[in-house]
């Protein structure tokens, strides 16, 4: 099956604007401290993405495992929510 580049694009293009939208609203709650959504997003899927492509794109190595593949997202979700938190300790 062929990957339509276009749709893929689209696709991302909506996945950041949902993200986006969602980080704005977190932030206007005060449940997190989010000064540029787009670019708090846009960095997020950065993190997530950034290893797994960059493998695939160099030939690194075997694809990450279930279980690697779990703690690469948990640490990037811990990094995002550490840096985002309303009241970080210094």
């Amino acid at each position: 099956m062929a990957l339509n580049p276009a749709s893929s694009a689209g696709q991302a293009t909506k996945a950041l604007d949902r993200l986006s939208a969602y980080l704005q609203e977190l932030d206007r709650q005060g449940i997190f401290h989010v000064p540029d959504p787009r670019l708090s997003a846009q960095a997020f899927l950065a993190l997530l993405e950034g290893q797994i492509i960059e493998r695939a794109r160099l030939g690194v190595g075997p694809a990450l495992t279930s279980e690697k593949m779990g703690h690469h997202i948990d640490a990037c979700v811990t990094l995002f929510l550490t840096a985002h938190q309303v009241n970080r300790p210094d």
